[in-house]
């Protein structure tokens, strides 16, 4: 049977974390998106096998989210299956042995760049010969803090004390097709207690803007693919860092708001490709970068920036 012939360019969707990089930078958007494709082939161009790695790398930041929504998942696997929490100490010892992990994984560049997929790779170790200092002690108390305030919080203690509450998602990568788009979606974790459906977003750092509108399109989501009635529908958002639980709605005029949003978003992401049907990129000229330098030392294309600048 012949093998299936690559597609010449990247299939397009749309997704929360394509829309935040888009907004982020464009520059960034297109290497992460269009320029490393298909950097996992052996005879793919060389540039575009050195951004499909560079896309890889992960700040120390966002590996501390990662493992904090590791352990999550750990506690509700053990709510469900043996109806206990586990101990604070045995999620800390968990966490400490995945970031270590990490650090460990990042001394060895070369392996990395071998399996990029396969192992880890912290930015500021590719970049750099340490881990900032500052940094590094504001995650380790970061880490006790979301562990205590993740075993104490609001949706843990429902969930654990219902009689029949049922876990719908956790962590699951899905799609559906919306305005002839195959959009993903990763919701931290969906339960129901009864009637009602709980959405939870775990976050490990302050409140921002953007966490209202995220919620409202988990909403969208799961009105749509579930057919949940939105006065069945509870949206929460449990920060880890400080133990506060914001709980909200949603109504039709904001799923709708919600839907238009993206839509906006999906034309925008649109208005930079020279053909429309294959989601072929205009040239890499036409992504500019971003005007906020300070978000540059966080990029995992500085390499490649810093020189066309």
């Amino acid at each position: 049977m012949p093998m299936k012939r690559m597609p010449t360019y990247p299939e397009w969707s749309w997704s929360q974390s394509r829309h935040h990089l888009f907004e982020e930078c464009k520059r960034k958007y297109y290497y992460h998106y269009y320029a490393s494709y298909p950097g996992w082939q052996a005879e793919a161009p060389e540039e575009a096998k050195r951004l499909y790695r560079l896309k890889q790398l992960r700040t120390l930041t966002l590996m501390f989210g990662e493992v904090i929504h590791r352990l999550a998942q750990m506690v509700i696997w053990r709510l469900r299956q043996e109806r206990v929490l586990p101990t604070a100490e045995e999620l800390l010892h968990k966490a400490r042995t995945l970031l270590n992990q990490a650090v460990r994984e990042s001394r060895d560049k070369e392996l990395w760049w071998e399996v990029p997929t396969k192992r880890l790779m912290l930015q500021e170790l590719y970049y750099g010969d340490h881990l900032p200092t500052g940094l590094v002690e504001d995650l380790k108390e970061r880490l006790s803090l979301c562990v205590h305030h993740l075993l104490q919080s609001r949706s843990l203690r429902e969930y654990g004390e219902a009689t029949a509450a049922e876990t719908v998602e956790v962590e699951q990568l899905n799609k559906w097709i919306l305005e002839e788009t195959k959009v993903y979606v990763k919701v931290d974790w969906i339960y129901r207690v009864g009637e009602k459906w709980v959405i939870v977003d775990w976050k490990t750092g302050q409140k921002e803007e953007n966490h209202e509108a995220q919620l409202k399109w988990y909403a969208l989501y799961l009105h749509q693919c579930y057919h949940v009635p939105l006065s069945q529908i509870e949206l929460r958002t449990e920060y880890l860092l400080t133990g506060a639980c914001e709980r909200m709605t949603a109504t039709e005029q904001d799923v709708d708001e919600a839907l238009a949003r993206m839509n906006d978003s999906m034309e925008a992401m649109k208005t930079m490709l020279s053909d429309r049907e294959r989601n072929a990129a205009l040239p890499e000229e036409a992504f500019p970068m971003t005007q906020d330098e300070r978000k540059c030392q966080w990029c995992n294309f500085q390499e490649f920036c810093y020189v066309r600048r």
